[in-house]
């Protein structure tokens, strides 16, 4: 695990073990590794349709029906996996096409926990200036799996909500008739997101995710 996942990792714990202490315990069971199966009883849960899929590198990969969600793409991906498909990280990732410039000041406010609430997904702008989400699970000395429907759960929920983030940003912008503000906080992918997610979800937007799955080994680097 890279020092900057780890980190992160550490920083979500911290915040996000407390509260979902119960539910571990009430679940009864840890995983330690992470698969597709295990996500499948919370996005069957929600009512998303999915399908399950190997990227080049011969991981693991979740593409859920993102039509019933306010977002482009939604994909599961996976991180740090065995040979068995069995996975250490998982990134939930989506974005988001509005019709005007979003602001880096409102999604600095969404992923400032002292602004807006604690928040367990993290907003920023990716090298195409769109705005995406995305939620790291780290399952390194095992997460209970009613702890992991719950991260889904929220995750499918703070879609909606970074939504009217980003809606209400576009906006202002249209009705001022200038550019989104600019801020000093960093939110841009290259700065919020571990460089393997960075690296990963651009190539999946920029071949969507089937295509993805269908590029070759050669052009994947990670």
């Amino acid at each position: 695990m890279s020092r900057h996942r780890a980190g992160q990792f550490v920083f979500v714990c911290g915040l996000l073990c407390a509260s979902l202490n119960g539910a571990v315990a009430a679940s009864g069971r840890m995983v330690e590794k992470l698969t597709p199966d295990i996500f499948s009883e919370a996005l069957d849960s929600l009512g998303l349709k999915y399908q399950t899929a190997n990227d080049p590198r011969g991981y693991p990969m979740v593409i859920v029906d993102q039509r019933r969600l306010p977002v482009q793409q939604f994909n599961i991906l996976f991180f740090g996996c065995n040979a068995k498909g069995e996975c250490e990280d998982v990134a939930l990732w989506s974005w988001y096409k509005p019709d005007h410039p979003v602001s880096d000041r409102a999604i600095f406010a969404w992923n400032n926990p002292l602004a807006r609430g604690r928040r367990w997904t993290t907003g920023y702008v990716d090298d195409q200036n769109d705005p995406a989400l995305v939620l790291n699970i780290n399952a390194t000395g095992g997460i209970g799996e009613e702890a992991l429907k719950i991260l889904v759960n929220t995750y499918v929920q703070d879609l909606f909500d970074f939504k009217k983030v980003v809606d209400a940003s576009a906006k202002t912008a249209a009705n001022e008739g200038r550019e989104a503000d600019t801020s000093d906080q960093p939110v841009t992918a290259s700065a919020l997101l571990p460089s393997d997610v960075h690296y990963m979800t651009a190539l999946i937007k920029k071949y969507g995710a089937g295509g993805y799955a269908r590029t070759k080994q050669s052009e994947v680097k990670h």
